[in-house]
């Protein structure tokens, strides 16, 4: 049995759980499997380092894909950094900044980054490479839209106040010695 190189998650496992999660996108996103969707709509939070830590690319903190409806025109526009000029900054992090990226990309485009990640291990849903921790997949689940119980996910969800949502996520694992710990990344 061969280990990934950086956690104690057998290879093997890693692959199955990838095949499943791309079966899930493939199915869930199919035309009238849940709607009649074309695109992603994908809202990124982004963290830019200190110049002094040498790392190019910006670090993906969140990530949200939406199905939607996108008219033709805005697929694959460049992305639209919501606060380009005035990112957010936080005392306690001396250098750092942030910033909220928004952009559509067609299915089919983000089927190929995650086909992109699998194999090569690079995050670039922005056509820029992002810099991610390693990504496990999670098993798909159904998130009930609130009724007499509030449901904390429903917060972040877009458009969660009818029957439901499919929400399938990819984890960002930090691996140290013999102990793991899974940051989720939506």
């Amino acid at each position: 049995m061969r280990f990934s190189k950086n956690c104690l998650i057998p290879t093997d496992q890693r692959i199955q759980e990838w095949e499943v999660f791309q079966t899930s996108i493939e199915f869930l996103s199919s035309k009238g499997i849940l709607g009649l969707f074309n695109a992603f709509q994908i809202i990124e939070i982004l963290a830019f380092p200190p110049k002094e830590y040498h790392i190019s690319e910006p670090i993906n903190i969140y990530s949200i894909f939406t199905c939607s409806d996108v008219d033709l025109e805005n697929f694959d526009k460049p992305v639209e950094f919501v606060n380009r000029s005035n990112r957010i900054v936080l005392n306690k992090l001396k250098g750092w900044s942030f910033g909220i990226a928004k952009y559509n990309k067609s299915i089919d485009c983000v089927k190929g980054c995650i086909e992109t990640y699998v194999n090569n291990r690079v995050w670039s849903p922005t056509n820029l490479p992002i810099s991610t921790g390693e990504l496990i997949p999670l098993k798909k689940q159904y998130v009930a839209s609130d009724s007499f119980i509030e449901i904390a996910l429903n917060k972040i969800i877009k458009n969660n106040f009818l029957n439901g949502s499919y929400v399938l996520e990819l984890c960002g694992v930090i691996c140290s010695n013999e102990n793991w710990e899974l940051i989720c990344v939506k």
